[in-house]
């Protein structure tokens, strides 16, 4: 497999392209609070960007694991290709879980895979507030 450069990704409460195609992200965290278990979190979003090889089609896979690495909900999966003739080879992706469910404490991680190959990882976690 060719080299595949994550240049960023964040998980955040929403994210949106304002006028003049800017990247808003509201909300960026690392950890989830509860008063009590489970946890339902309404959304969640996903922001990342690749650079990949220009005229080639890749799949990506975004999903959530557990610690003991289970996914926690069906993972968000699609295919994306970038023109030869583009001027760069970035590839930007925005991602949206709803209604996630936690049923324990403890260590999570959003995994992004590129044609089944992890490429990140951001940890986070959920913990209940004392």
């Amino acid at each position: 497999m060719e080299k595949i450069k994550l240049n960023f990704a964040f998980l955040c409460d929403n994210a949106f392209f304002s006028e003049g195609g800017k990247l808003n992200l509201i909300g960026i965290f690392k950890t989830i609070s509860s008063k009590s278990l489970p946890v339902i979190h309404p959304q969640i979003f996903v922001v990342a960007n690749v650079d990949v090889q220009k005229g080639k089609e890749y799949k990506e896979t975004i999903k959530i694991v557990d610690e003991d690495g289970k996914n926690i909900q069906s993972p968000i999966d699609f295919v994306f290709s970038i023109d030869r003739d583009s001027p760069d080879s970035e590839s930007g992706f925005m991602g949206q879980f709803n209604g996630l469910k936690f049923e324990k404490e403890g260590m999570y991680a959003l995994k992004i895979l590129i044609d089944d190959e992890v490429i990140g990882s951001i940890p986070f976690e959920v913990k209940l507030i004392k």
